[in-house]
């Protein structure tokens, strides 16, 4: 999550796929949060959320380190050049081989 130290909030991908793990070997330190109206619709608040729904999932074993994300943040950082989708991207791929064991 380095960079993201005063982020409240990042757009998420254009595209989702809501899916659940089969197993609970994953950490997933982000999560969606429900669309709602901005300020220029009467300020409403959003929907406090009650269940967590995962943006990303990591896991890691002896042979592998896997992060997964279930949309495409990849197409979306790609068309609208998001700093915080390329933050995402780099911390992915600069963490999976940190966590690799030889």
């Amino acid at each position: 999550m380095k960079g993201f130290e005063d982020a409240t909030r990042i757009v998420n991908a254009a595209n989702q796929t809501n899916i659940r793990p089969l197993s609970q070997n994953f950490f997933s330190p982000l999560q969606i949060v429900p669309s709602y109206p901005g300020p220029s619709h009467g300020g409403r608040l959003p929907a406090t959320v009650t269940t967590h729904n995962p943006e990303s999932f990591l896991r890691e074993s002896a042979a592998a380190a896997l992060v997964y994300f279930p949309g495409d943040i990849d197409r979306t950082f790609w068309e609208v050049l998001n700093v915080d989708h390329a933050k995402l991207l780099r911390n992915a791929v600069l963490w999976a081989p940190m966590n690799l064991r030889p």
